[in-house]
């Protein structure tokens, strides 16, 4: 979403600047700006790099795209105004939200789940500054896909960062294992990149049937995934998955847990039976089985069904809708308070690995308070 925010603001009427947290590549684009964290960093250093960029490019208005350091870093961003956008349902997000929502101007969700969560955790922020925000898929010109029945093997594929946390591609052997008790030919392809790659090549060493193909980008990216058959999900959170909205786009039908995020509801309009029990691998094979099974005329109807699913999304609903949304915050007068927390010394002296320390201990003791009352 990022880099479409940089294609594409300039034509929504916005002169937009863009700080990355934990990019150390100083031969990155104009107008972003890399700030080169890393979890042994102390704050003090942190605050000196957000200051010099700030300094440089002082802006009307401040995005944060999600509320990793928002508490230490609003006092530094120099904003008159500040907007939250939410891209997905995360542990610990009501929590956040209650001890950082006072900070912002709007908050924008990418699904009813996350803003219902801001709900909860802020009842008196005014409901006419909070915004549902489509996720925008911009579809290529590609070549018309076979609707009819999938040739042999059925392709599955994985289209994420290849990590434990969220992703949990831990549960991928179980799921394979299943799978092959099925008897169905598939293919399985994964998408992406990450720390667990080799890993996963070591637990799938039959290249016939498992293909890794690493990270892509543009029509490439996009003919791969529209060569998939089903898309497959293991994660224990998401918000709504952008690559499923673009597997959807291209009529691939998914396969996903229901976890309750805004995913959930696209999977259930294509076929219900393919959101599965989080963590039951053989529920999530004997979905796949019974969707391979398909007649040419139902993979037909659920192939129109994930294409209608998005219909929504393709096209410039995100950026005009963000566009009229910001205009109108910066119109009105600002309601974000200067509450800040304290990060100066001793304080910034931490690293944030030592302070992710001090948090959890501080969790720790206010639970051992909770129970002792």
């Amino acid at each position: 979403m990022l880099n479409l925010h940089y294609e594409l603001d300039a034509a929504f009427g916005f002169d937009s600047r863009f700080v990355v947290y934990y990019e150390k590549t100083t031969t990155l684009p104009d107008r972003v700006h890399p700030l080169g964290f890393d979890p042994e960093m102390k704050y003090a250093e942190a605050q000196r790099r957000v200051k010099a960029v700030v300094k440089q490019h002082p802006s009307e208005i401040t995005v944060y795209h999600g509320l990793w350091g928002v508490p230490w870093l609003a006092p530094l961003d120099m904003a008159q105004r500040r907007v939250l956008v939410i891209h997905g349902k995360h542990p610990g997000l009501e929590r956040l939200l209650i001890r950082s929502g006072h900070l912002f101007d709007g908050i924008a969700g990418t699904s009813d789940e996350v803003l219902e969560i801001s709900r909860r955790a802020l009842p008196n922020f005014p409901e006419d500054r909070r915004l549902y925000l489509p996720y925008t898929v911009r579809l290529p010109q590609l070549a018309t896909r076979e609707v009819a029945q999938p040739k042999k093997p059925v392709v599955i594929g994985f289209c994420s960062r290849l990590i434990v946390e969220q992703k949990r591609v831990d549960r991928l052997p179980q799921f394979i294992k299943e799978l092959d008790k099925t008897g169905i030919q598939y293919r399985f392809e994964f998408l992406g990149d990450g720390p667990e790659r080799g890993w996963l090549e070591e637990q799938f060493p039959d290249r016939d049937r498992f293909v890794f193909h690493g990270r892509h980008s543009g029509l490439d990216y996009w003919r791969r995934l529209a060569s998939w058959d089903c898309i497959y999900f293991c994660s224990d959170y998401e918000g709504t998955p952008i690559s499923m909205l673009e597997a959807l786009a291209v009529g691939v039908v998914p396969l996903f847990p229901g976890i309750g995020c805004g995913g959930d509801r696209y999977v259930a309009s294509v076929r219900p039976e393919n959101l599965y029990e989080p963590g039951n691998m053989a529920q999530a094979a004997a979905a796949f089985e019974s969707l391979a099974k398909g007649l040419p005329h139902e993979w037909q109807e659920w192939r129109a069904k994930a294409i209608r699913s998005v219909v929504d999304h393709v096209g410039d609903a995100y950026f005009s809708r963000f566009r009229d949304f910001l205009n109108g915050i910066l119109t009105r007068e600002p309601i974000s308070t200067k509450n800040f927390e304290w990060r100066g010394f001793p304080l910034n002296q931490l690293t944030f690995n030592g302070a992710n320390c001090v948090d959890r201990w501080r969790g720790k003791i206010r639970k051992s308070m909770r129970r002792s009352d």
